[in-house]
């Protein structure tokens, strides 16, 4: 490992304990939010019924979990680990781990929202097209997002394997990409195709997405109904989570090439700092989205906590069944979990049929199906306004 970087040095750390702290905390936050978030996400995406979206979006949102628990061991876990120990405390093997997968993971993570963001796009404009596409074409599409991240590690071996030094401004272990190989040339070419063509591609389909998404809108007005913004924003925020975590380090980094800080000062120290740490909400989000916008998916998260919450108040007793007042309390507490849960998968189920209301499906929103349920909403009001008539006459 190369310790001869001036960034080696920990004078280059952060020198109050409290500030130093106060970040250890954040990342734990982020450790936790991801360690439980995405495991709930990659076991509800097992279920048929926990998202209630095209299958294809699914196996991504399935890779994109992968991607942030593999994010949380390389990058989150790491840096909350030597924020604690304001050293590098894992050893040279972890180093170098950690320095030739952290790229392979970030390039996976920012790809596989671009293969998200687009396809979101192309299942609302191409709906009938979208049809045909199958789990096994997503995953070959994943798979392929992988395979091209693996470019970078083996570029870094490839120039100069040991170019791994700790970088005390971010209390982890980077490749320094300091050959001249990588100033020359690998830096602009890489830098493009891995760093701003994805925010390129995230940033347009986003808001071709939310255009389509509004025009669906004034339609469905017009027609005297309405759009559930519930899943249709899932996407969206997701992007949004994204852009606010990733942009600033991109353009921070696009930025260095041309800004020289001799001795360091605010921009190569601070600044890249929190742009770096801003990375972990781009890992910890997406299970907080999906909570908060895929009905569905909360319904499954109240399943899991109900559960678990009895399984908590047995493992307390000393027996398996304990009877109060003639009656058996952890049937009743499984009894009253299983009603629950039922009456949430049927409340689901019956999401967008409201009389009087056009509501369409947020996974497949297109001018079709918005045409179709305003017709079937008017038939509705006409029969409605015939019954009316008849039972006037009647009197």
């Amino acid at each position: 490992m190369n310790t001869s970087s001036n960034y080696s040095d920990i004078k280059f750390g952060i020198q109050n304990n409290a500030v130093r702290y106060s970040w250890a905390f954040y990342f734990l936050l982020g450790i936790l939010s991801s360690l439980i978030g995405d495991t709930l996400i990659l076991l509800a995406s097992l279920r048929e019924d926990a998202f209630k979206i095209k299958k294809f979006l699914v196996v991504i949102i399935q890779h994109i979990a992968i991607s942030d628990l593999a994010n949380t061991l390389t990058f989150l876990l790491p840096t909350e680990i030597s924020l604690l120990a304001n050293s590098w405390a894992l050893g040279d093997a972890l180093c170098y781990i950690r320095a030739y997968t952290s790229y392979m993971m970030y390039l996976a993570g920012m790809s596989l929202i671009a293969v998200l963001t687009t396809s979101k796009f192309l299942i609302l404009k191409y709906p009938l097209r979208a049809v045909s596409w199958s789990d096994l074409r997503a995953h070959q599409v994943c798979s392929l997002v992988w395979v091209s991240s693996l470019i970078m590690p083996i570029l870094f071996f490839a120039v100069d394997k040991d170019d791994v030094h700790f970088d005390y401004r971010v209390y982890n272990c980077q490749y320094k990409l300091s050959s001249d190989v990588w100033k020359k040339a690998l830096i602009p070419i890489t830098g493009f195709v891995y760093g701003i063509v994805p925010n390129i591609v995230v940033v347009t389909t986003t808001i071709l997405t939310l255009k389509y998404l509004a025009d669906a809108m004034k339609f469905a007005r017009r027609v005297h109904g309405s759009v559930p913004w519930q899943g249709v924003v899932t996407v969206p925020l997701t992007s949004l989570a994204y852009c606010v975590s990733t942009l600033p380090y991109v353009v921070h980094r696009i930025a260095s090439r041309y800004i020289n800080e001799d001795p360091p000062g605010l921009f190569d120290l601070q600044f890249y700092r929190i742009f770096n740490f801003l990375l972990m909400i781009n890992v910890a989000a997406n299970f907080y989205i999906y909570a908060l916008t895929i009905r569905s998916f909360r319904s499954f998260i109240h399943c899991k906590v109900l559960s678990m919450v009895r399984f908590i108040r047995l493992a307390g007793r000393n027996e398996a069944s304990v009877e109060v007042d003639g009656e058996n309390v952890p049937d009743k507490i499984s009894g009253s979990e299983d009603t629950t849960c039922r009456h949430s998968r049927e409340a689901d189920d019956s999401q967008g049929e409201v009389t009087g209301a056009v509501t369409l499906d947020s996974s497949l929103l297109t001018s079709k199906d918005i045409l179709s349920a305003a017709t079937l909403d008017e038939e509705r009001h006409a029969a409605s306004k015939n019954n009316s008539r008849m039972s006037e006459s009647l009197v």
